[in-house]
């Protein structure tokens, strides 16, 4: 296996993946990359059975192959790296991986590949797209109000409600409570109401494209819930339970309502 990357896509893709490969488990199998390459293109894996990470890179592929690299410090070891091509390569019946770029060389121990649990896409599952920037804005408006407890696992997560064309988000943490709604431009293909972790959220959103019409795909089933945008797949578990019902705690009527400006307002 032998393969030439440039080395800001190379720590791109290890940058998203990286979250995955470094969640304690209980199994080291999986504790690290998963690479493999064929016709122009590298694939990067990482998976802990809580969450797992797919995302995909240009590169020049001389020989097509797959390897498992169980090395945390892969990614600042790239960093250090000079700017410009890298040569990765494990040559055949050898259970270490070369990277070389310029006078710099380093080499990871490697595992088999046939144990990796490889990423996959949710079957049988419901689907909604959306703009990035309104579930990045929707995440970032609930979720302080999850709790960190892990003692209590329901309330680390974001309930996450599509019925129709109305996607609503809502975290509390028993003392506080935000939700929020908004109308989706697309009809999901069903209804869903699920939780998931607001931290894995928070992690979804930190690699959600920037642009101002970029979409993602929302996926959805019984135990999994998976976030498609660009070149990267995000596939998560949900949080077991019933959610409170938040609905129940706002006010049907209000004595007094009053308009703030939001500046002002924050410097009070």
């Amino acid at each position: 296996m032998k393969i030439t990357f440039q080395s800001q896509d190379l720590c791109r893709a290890l940058e998203k993946v990286q979250r995955a490969a470094q969640t304690k488990v209980t199994s080291n199998t999986n504790n690290g990359f998963f690479i493999s390459a064929e016709d122009g293109k590298a694939e990067f894996q990482a998976n802990d059975y809580s969450i797992g990470i797919r995302t995909f890179c240009e590169a020049d592929v001389e020989e097509r192959g797959s390897v498992l690299i169980s090395a945390p410090h892969l990614l600042s070891t790239i960093k250090m790296m000079p700017s410009g091509p890298v040569v990765m390569e494990q040559k055949k019946g050898e259970s270490i991986v070369f990277f070389k770029a310029g006078q710099y060389n380093s080499h990871f121990p490697t595992r088999d590949t046939a144990e990796f649990p490889l990423v996959t896409e949710i079957d049988h599952a419901f689907h909604v797209n959306m703009k990035c920037k309104d579930f990045a804005e929707m995440v970032n408006l609930v979720s302080f109000a999850a709790s960190t407890d892990a003692k209590n696992p329901i309330f680390t997560g974001i309930l996450c409600d599509i019925t129709e064309n109305v996607f609503t988000m809502a975290a509390t943490n028993s003392h506080r409570l935000a939700a929020r709604e908004i109308s989706l431009e697309e009809m999901p293909t069903g209804k869903g109401n699920f939780i998931v972790s607001a931290s894995v959220l928070q992690d979804v959103i930190r690699l959600l494209p920037a642009g101002e019409d970029s979409m993602m795909e929302i996926s959805w089933a019984s135990r999994h819930v998976a976030f498609s945008f660009g070149e990267t797949y995000f596939l998560s578990n949900l949080i077991n339970g019933v959610y409170p019902d938040y609905k129940r705690v706002f006010p049907s009527s209000f004595d007094l309502h009053a308009t703030l400006d939001l500046k002002d307002f924050e410097e009070a």
